[in-house]
């Protein structure tokens, strides 16, 4: 513990352990220094899932402030390499953008001072986790609520498929998942249309890629019998048909396979 953080481990009861920093970073960009050395020294040191959470009284880039006095790159630049020189990174946020405002009415400034940064082992053990920005309470600064989840069951990712394209059924799917009204932020709106376009196919043989060899397997069967009637009528007008339909059929989903 220092004048600036207080790191610790967190145990759970199947004995898992993840390390936390809660920072309280200094006003006085000399003392900000110490703080950045120190949690580059610790990063050394850990091995576990680490999360360093809290007010940095410092920002990232230019667009992480509006209002007051201009900031210059040369001022983020050590705050920066910290987190670069720790291999630590941004986790996701949801929520509001800015976490600091002044409370003033006509000089406003609203900054994003507070934040969460993880290691890869924290990335690696919990993909799901991210925080939310909350309003303005007591304090000038929001809330940040880590949500932390090991559950990687609770969904599935949305896997894409080349050669769904195509297949006609496919277009008239996503015509009706993305004519959908937005009733939430984007991208929760983005989530909700996939996983209705994901229903949608979920049934479908031709989204199964498994199922494309074996039609692919039939095909190949009967073009081998085609041919072979035709080596003794080889200007036979049906034959010769069903070969030209065999083959477009064939050239479909091999495409889609490979796809």
């Amino acid at each position: 513990m220092t004048n600036q953080f207080i790191h610790g481990t967190i145990t759970t009861d199947s004995n898992d352990a993840y390390a936390v920093i809660a920072v309280y970073a200094s006003n006085s960009h000399s003392e900000r220094q110490i703080l950045w050395k120190n949690i580059q020294d610790l990063a050394v040191t850990v091995n576990t899932p680490w999360a360093i959470l809290g007010d940095f009284n410092c920002c990232r880039e230019l667009g992480e402030k509006e209002g007051g006095t201009a900031l210059y790159v040369t001022k983020l630049g050590d705050f920066n390499s910290m987190i670069f020189n720790a291999g630590i990174h941004d986790l996701s946020s949801v929520g509001h953008f800015y976490t600091w405002h002044n409370q003033q009415i006509y000089n406003p400034i609203h900054i994003k001072l507070d934040r969460v940064l993880v290691n890869d082992y924290w990335l690696h053990n919990f993909p799901n986790s991210y925080y939310i920005v909350e309003d303005l309470d007591c304090s000038d600064h929001s809330s940040l609520i880590l949500v932390n989840s090991d559950d990687n069951k609770r969904g599935h990712r949305f896997l894409f498929k080349n050669y769904c394209t195509k297949f006609p059924d496919f277009w008239g799917f996503l015509m009706e998942a993305f004519s959908l009204p937005n009733k939430s932020s984007p991208l929760s709106s983005f989530n909700f249309k996939l996983k209705s376009l994901k229903n949608s196919m979920k049934h479908k043989k031709w989204t199964n890629s498994n199922l494309i060899q074996v039609q692919i397997d039939t095909l190949k069967d009967l073009q081998h019998s085609v041919l072979a009637q035709i080596q003794t009528n080889p200007l036979d007008h049906y034959l010769n048909g069903k070969l030209h339909q065999i083959n477009t059929n064939l050239a479909h989903n091999q495409a889609a396979l490979s796809s």
